[in-house]
């Protein structure tokens, strides 16, 4: 049995709340569900002006607070289809950024009282480093997702994730989405463990049928710094019959995009609403600038396009680079053409089918026994 403390990324309220599919979230349902974790203990931050608005609970939960302090929260998560309770819970902290060294005696209470003592610290967020060095006797844990130093988000805290590194560099197990973001930790150590999706079988005759619409989708949480808008101008002139959807997180695109009446935008949609989006479109365009962060990243949309049999258009970007016989690669406007010309005509059940075989194999489950074997159930 493993007793694991979790502390989840800064922005985790923001992801559960709008219901957005993150590496860390995926991971986390995993280890929520695991048998083999005796008790598990998630502290996550939440930003005073929302302390009053109750963070979601994850699916096949339900929660009840068992004690109430200051700056936060303790919940008692239950399974709803038992009912009993599994030694799952919740710390809600509220206290500002800078003062997160306060929560560490509150911690110490509330582990007393649950009767907790963590065998294994996990963190995902540079900005969560502090803590990982506060209980000795646990083994320190750090899943990495992309080079942080690079994100345009994180322009003012780039020293301090350089130091988070530093602190990554000496724990006991360090894995990562990509090779590019475990390099950023500076260690020879560490294991690379690729994004996945959680697959599931299509009902009925569309697992060997086209797509009846042939739609293009720029999907996923793009800015004006990582997507390249001149292309997707290009291209929605060369193609203008073609309905184009787009939705997502998203600085404006902009107007002579917006202005064509064969362009939808939906904005920001929650996971679900996505998957709709999906049966909308035969291929996916993942319209990538040439920058060092994209070369850290793992696209977890090109997993969820795959998974559903979707055309990719992309350029050589991880995962898409390791499956090129899958998708339509491109490196110039003038090749990005040809591939969604040639996406938007040639799609046939084989092709589909071979992207969905490809894509049950990219699991979250899978990978999380990966992960658990490497980071829970080693000792090297």
């Amino acid at each position: 049995m493993y007793d694991v403390l979790w502390f989840s990324p800064h922005t985790y309220y923001d992801v559960v709340r709008h219901d957005r599919v993150t590496r860390s979230r995926c991971l986390f349902g995993q280890l929520l569900t695991d048998p083999d974790v005796g008790c598990l203990v998630w502290v996550t931050r939440v930003h005073p002006r929302h302390c009053f608005k109750p963070l979601p609970t994850e699916p096949g939960f339900q929660r009840r607070v068992i004690d109430e302090f200051l700056f936060g929260r303790v919940f008692e998560l239950e399974r709803m289809e038992s009912n009993c309770v599994s030694r799952r819970y919740l710390v809600e902290s509220h206290l500002p950024s800078g003062l997160e060294g306060l929560l560490l005696p509150l911690l110490r209470i509330v582990f007393k009282r649950i009767g907790f003592e963590p065998s294994h610290v996990l963190v995902n967020d540079p900005l969560q480093a502090w803590c990982l060095d506060r209980f000795p006797q646990a083994r320190r844990l750090v899943d990495l997702t992309d080079d942080w130093r690079l994100a345009p988000q994180c322009g003012n805290q780039r020293r301090r994730i350089a130091r988070a590194y530093e602190v990554f560099s000496q724990a006991d197990c360090l894995s990562a989405n990509t090779l590019g973001a475990l390099r950023a930790v500076w260690t020879n150590q560490g294991r690379v463990l690729p994004n996945a999706w959680s697959y599931s079988e299509p009902d009925g005759p569309e697992q060997t049928a086209a797509y009846p619409e042939k739609g293009i989708g720029i999907f996923g949480n793009n800015d004006d710094q990582r997507i390249d808008w001149p292309l997707v101008e290009a291209l929605m002139k060369r193609f203008p019959d073609t309905p184009w959807h787009l939705a997502g997180r998203a600085t404006e695109p902009p107007f002579t995009v917006l202005s064509s009446s064969q362009v939808f935008c939906y904005g920001e949609v929650t996971s679900r609403n996505l998957d709709d989006l999906h049966k909308r479109v035969s291929v996916l365009l993942v319209p990538c600038r040439p920058m060092p962060l994209i070369q850290t990243q793992d696209s977890l949309k090109i997993y969820r396009a795959l998974s559903q049999g979707l055309a990719v258009v992309c350029p050589g970007i991880l995962p898409a680079s390791r499956v090129p016989h899958l998708v339509y690669l491109y490196r110039d406007l003038a090749q990005a053409e040809q591939m969604v010309h040639t996406a938007l005509l040639n799609e046939d059940p084989l092709q589909i089918n071979k992207r969905r075989r490809w894509a049950s194999d990219q699991t979250w489950t899978k990978r999380y026994e990966q992960w658990k074997q490497y980071a829970l159930e080693s000792r090297s």
